[in-house]
């Protein structure tokens, strides 16, 4: 999403990450992933539960291929992830377009940690707002 940032702006559109985490542990994934975009906590998922964002089984979270290599690649690198207590891995997120009147017009929620939308699909659908 950061490499469409000339793009969005462009299209005068603003990019906001929420989570629900602590701020601080925001800032270190903000800083972590070299983000551009504003990074906004959610502590009571107050987002979460008006978009209808579901948590999902553990097996769903921890099981599902496409995740196991994830962390088999962080292994083989040396790396461990930091699964943190206080993080809820089963809550699901999404991804959103509101047009300027705040009406919906794209809506990908997720249904499993891997499942994100196309970032080509996203930025078209924000150009064709203009």
């Amino acid at each position: 999403m950061a490499s469409m940032k000339p793009r969005l702006d462009a299209a005068q559109t603003q990019v906001i990450v929420i989570g629900f985490e602590a701020a601080e542990h925001l800032a270190v994934l903000r800083d972590r992933i070299q983000s551009p975009f504003r990074f906004v906590v959610d502590r009571d998922r107050v987002l979460y539960r008006a978009f209808d964002l579901p948590r999902i089984g553990r097996a769903r979270t921890y099981l599902h291929p496409k995740v196991l290599g994830f962390y088999g690649k962080m292994a083989t690198k040396g790396r461990v992830p930091n699964l943190r207590r206080e993080q809820d891995r089963r809550q699901m997120g999404g991804d959103f377009v509101l047009d300027a009147d705040g009406i919906v017009v794209f809506a990908h929620p997720e249904k499993g940690p891997e499942d994100r939308a196309p970032v080509g699909s996203i930025v078209r659908v924000v150009e064709g707002l203009r």
